[in-house]
């Protein structure tokens, strides 16, 4: 037996499979023209596309991080200058509280001079009045029991002169 018998009794037809070869050929010729390139073309843009999106991705997530980070770190920036102000407050606030305390002692001691100053003027003028009235009244004692009056002057003269030999502040 030979193979061209044994092919015709499986029923195996040479023409008919050279025949679907060359459709086969012709139609895969055509496909790869018209179709593979482009379909490969789509699937590169596509490729393509999903790199850039992973690309873009990776961006947009190492962009967030640092924004993350660049917030952080403006918010401990922010935070530490509040600190830095509220301490500077503080502290202004102590010195001129200092300072309040200070003028207001000042002010205190000023007015109690002054006080002292008015209240010994006042003295002063207290102890002339005195002296004078002191003096007229020794006058119209002495003429009382002298019986005669000398003149004011020289009475005056006298009874300022005792009383200083007294008390010489009056």
């Amino acid at each position: 037996m030979d193979i061209q018998e044994i092919f015709d009794k499986i029923g195996f037809d040479f023409k008919m499979a050279i025949f679907n070869m060359v459709n086969f050929l012709v139609f895969f010729f055509i496909l790869h023209k018209f179709v593979f390139g482009k379909i490969a073309k789509i699937i590169e843009e596509r490729n393509n596309k999903i790199e850039t999106g992973l690309k873009d991705a990776e961006a947009a997530k190492q962009a967030k991080n640092h924004a993350e980070e660049t917030a952080l770190d403006i918010v401990r920036e922010a935070s530490e200058k509040a600190n830095t102000i509220i301490a500077e407050s503080k502290s202004s606030a102590n010195k001129e509280v200092s300072e309040i305390k200070d003028k207001a002692q000042i002010e205190i001691k000023d007015m109690k001079d002054r006080a002292k100053k008015q209240l010994e003027t006042e003295k002063q003028e207290v102890m002339g009045e005195i002296k004078e009235k002191t003096a007229d009244l020794a006058i119209q004692a002495t003429e009382k029991i002298i019986g005669e009056k000398i003149n004011d002057k020289k009475d005056k003269e006298i009874i300022n002169d005792y009383l200083n030999k007294i008390d010489p502040n009056v």
